[in-house]
């Protein structure tokens, strides 16, 4: 199993469940839709999970207004 917190503190778990992985909100709530669903390895899971926390930490892209 692996263990992420969002920029906001909530926990994030990836665990078995049968031959698939599942990812979820240590607190509850509602995943969003690239993390929904089940995964067939930890590292895709864990993949999927790195990847929305990257693009959650972004900053918005600075636009030109000219």
């Amino acid at each position: 199993m692996k263990h992420y917190e969002t920029p906001r503190g909530k926990d994030i778990t990836v665990f078995p469940i049968g031959n698939a992985w599942k990812v979820q909100f240590d607190q509850g709530g509602e995943l969003p839709n690239d993390l929904s669903g089940l995964f067939t390895s930890e590292g895709i899971a864990a993949q999927a999970v790195e990847m929305y926390l990257e693009r959650i930490t972004k900053k918005p892209r600075e636009y030109a207004t000219s």
